[in-house]
């Protein structure tokens, strides 16, 4: 079985399975899998058509009485989020399109996958919310969202920076008021100067 190492075969006794090199999987003859009762991958349940910059919510709920990790992976344009409850544990999952153009996520695309603690995932790609993949995918997230929501503000925001009132364009000759007339009059008689008289001694 020396031919293996070279053509990338991997022979997992364990799971049971042998690992072609384009990640495709086959079970071994008279094997059974050891750990399908502690992995729970997790599928859409309909498929979700996502626009650029926008993102789709996905319900995950963990097996009850039983401790497991919740691990994620990406697609080619899309990045998956966990939300959790306030005791901080998964219950949702937030898909994030950052690709150009309208994408359909199928319902066998494998979002994530819930495992025991004492197990990690076989399948390649798949990280935990605790990993520095994690956190490149969220700022590849920040970024593009933040990017789509730029472009909407200056698409949709066109008024000046200062108000300007409007005013009704007149269509004949104003007349005051009477009230403004007699409230001039009276500012004009207090503002009125009275000659000072010379004192009779000069």
């Amino acid at each position: 079985m020396d031919f293996m190492v070279p053509a990338g075969v991997r022979v997992d006794t364990g799971d049971g399975s042998i690992c072609l090199p384009d990640e495709v999987r086959i079970r071994m003859l008279g094997r059974r899998q050891l750990f399908s009762a502690k992995r729970r991958p997790v599928f859409p349940r309909t498929p979700q058509q996502i626009k650029p910059g926008q993102s789709y919510d996905f319900v995950i709920s963990p097996d009850l009485g039983v401790k497991q990790q919740f691990w994620v992976c990406r697609g080619k344009d899309w990045i998956p989020t966990v939300l959790g409850n306030k005791l901080n544990q998964p219950r949702r999952l937030r898909v994030t399109y950052v690709g150009k153009h309208l994408v359909t996520i199928d319902k066998i695309a494998p979002l994530g996958i819930w495992m025991t603690d004492d197990l990690v995932p076989r399948e390649y790609g798949f990280v935990t919310t605790r990993s520095n993949r994690y956190a490149e995918w969220q700022n590849l997230v920040f970024g593009s969202t933040r990017e789509y929501e730029e472009e909407a503000e200056v698409e949709e925001d066109h008024s000046p920076l200062v108000d300007h009132p409007e005013y009704l364009t007149p269509k004949a000759i104003l007349k005051r008021e009477p009230k403004a007339i007699v409230e001039e009059a009276h500012s004009k008689r207090r503002l009125r100067i009275h000659p000072v008289r010379r004192s009779s001694l000069q």
